[in-house]
């Protein structure tokens, strides 16, 4: 909890599960309020929580990057809509502004007026919301800004409220609702970040600036997603070695997505093996050369099907839609 807090940082965290899910402030992760300013939380880990990373009561300057959200949860939640409707970044009332919200991969972003109307100026720019997306409460909190933001999920109930923007002059510019620009003739989306001058050190070339256009939707994930999802969240902390440098080390070899729509991204693989993609008839679609340990492969041209990844000795099959 940041009450009345500057200039400090929250990095290489995790958050998880929490004793209650009601209300007054339970199961939260990080919470900045009472006019805390200039706080980063960066490349962190939230899992099962109310909120994950919550502002409220004139928290202003604060930024929130690379940050990997899942499974959010509350107890009293809107029955048309489900426990696991909860905010993970949550803009939450009572004058919060001109905060960033960059690069994080998450499943709700929710401005609400819990604490009253926010503030102008708070910034989402290329962050993933993979469920209810980005649902405003009602149209108290105008002068928001939208950029670059990716709302994947077109499953209902789902899609029927997560790109829910209410409220006067916010500004909207190349967000993929669900396959769709938003605002219609956007697409040209040209920047990558507002709070880093270079990449971090952190994050590999093929993630900086990934989420969102002119990228197919869920083409690149963010480092504390990979840590997630590898089982070694707290890699590159607490002594522990780097996650990506300890890929080639790794039994660990998986084809992800499957289904797949755009990028097959092959984790595990020996560089320089050569690569084949089969349908099951045999016929080759595509061969090339393994060059990193985590491999992004374009494959939004191929007809929908299953197929079969070929490298290595390896066989693995996947589901193009």
């Amino acid at each position: 909890e940041f009450e009345s807090v500057a200039n400090s940082k929250v990095e290489k965290s995790y958050f998880h599960d929490a004793f209650d899910y009601g209300g007054g402030g339970r199961g939260y992760g990080v919470v900045m309020h009472f006019t805390t300013n200039e706080c980063l939380i960066e490349n962190n880990v939230f899992k099962h929580l109310r909120h994950s990373i919550l502002l409220q009561a004139g928290a202003n300057g604060n930024v929130a990057a690379f940050n990997h959200s899942t499974d959010p949860y509350w107890t009293n939640a809107n029955p048309l809509l489900g426990g696991n409707s909860a905010g993970e970044l949550v803009l939450h009332g009572n004058y919060v502004y001109a905060n960033l919200f960059e690069q994080n991969d998450v499943q709700n972003i929710v401005i609400d007026n819990s604490h009253g109307g926010n503030g102008p100026y708070n910034t989402f720019l290329r962050n993933r919301a993979s469920l209810y997306g980005i649902f405003f409460s009602d149209n108290t909190s105008p002068s928001q800004n939208f950029i670059g933001n990716e709302i994947p999920n077109s499953n209902f109930p789902y899609s029927s409220v997560n790109y829910t923007i209410l409220g006067n002059d916010q500004f909207s510019y190349g967000n993929n609702n669900k396959g769709t620009v938003a605002p219609a003739g956007t697409s040209n989306l040209q920047d990558t970040s507002y709070y880093y001058a270079l990449k971090p050190a952190f994050v590999q070339g093929y993630q900086w600036g990934r989420i969102g256009l002119p990228h197919a939707m869920n083409s690149a994930k963010v480092p504390a997603t990979n840590r997630f999802e590898g089982n070694d969240i707290f890699a590159g902390a607490c002594g522990k070695e780097d996650y990506y440098a300890g890929l080639s080390e790794r039994e660990e070899y998986s084809v992800f997505p499957n289904p797949v729509s755009e990028t097959l991204w092959i984790r595990g693989a020996g560089q320089g093996e050569i690569y084949r993609i089969y349908d099951l008839q045999g016929r080759n679609w595509m061969e090339g050369v393994v060059t990193t340990d985590l491999q992004p492969i374009s494959v939004g041209y191929l007809p929908q099907g299953m197929y079969l990844w070929y490298c290595g000795g390896k066989v693995e099959r996947f589901v193009k839609n």
